[in-house]
């Protein structure tokens, strides 16, 4: 049997074949800031429009709560679309934008993972990783323990990605 959606585990329980419900914090219990194209920085402490479009041009979401990798994609699959997903100049300075006034000292994960076995990087939603990247010096970095992106450094320089340990509570930006 195959599944398109994560395995029950850690903040989640299942509600019967194929339905996971996330136990973890709600929309309306963790601070989430939202934005949508052209309006940037909303704070609110609810999704203002629930499941995203499902394009990182729609609604971003920045989520506070922190939560490993694998809950945060929980999180974002719950009550959005997914984690976000960066293939463009645009939609990196996008992110930026959302994040600009938000800066943890250890940054926000998105979307992208390392396959454990072949080294290869690959988005969330499960699409190739593509052509385009925006990693900081030296980045990434650590192939064998250091397998999701993560988004960090200046924010004037529409922050960089790097890799991190994906069991590491950070806050994170869903679409």
């Amino acid at each position: 049997m195959t599944s398109s959606g994560p395995s029950p585990g850690a903040g989640m329980t299942s509600s019967g074949p194929g339905q996971h419900l996330f136990s973890g914090p709600t929309p309306s219990s963790a601070l989430v800031v939202t934005t949508s194209r052209g309006n940037t920085g909303s704070r609110t402490t609810q999704g203002s429009s629930g499941p995203g479009s499902g394009e990182l041009d729609g609604n971003l979401h920045l989520v506070q709560s922190a939560m490993t990798w694998s809950e945060s994609r929980t999180f974002c699959r719950t009550y959005y679309t997914d984690l976000a997903s960066i293939s463009s100049d645009e939609e990196q300075s996008a992110i930026a934008a959302l994040l600009f006034s938000h800066i943890p000292s250890n940054g926000f994960w998105f979307g992208l993972k390392r396959n454990r076995f072949w080294g290869n990087w690959y988005w969330s939603n499960g699409r190739v990783w593509g052509q385009y990247s925006f990693w900081g010096e030296s980045e990434p970095s650590d192939p064998s323990s250091k397998l999701c992106g993560l988004l960090s450094g200046d924010p004037g320089r529409n922050f960089s990605w790097s890799s991190a340990c994906c069991g590491a509570d950070l806050p994170f930006v869903c679409y």
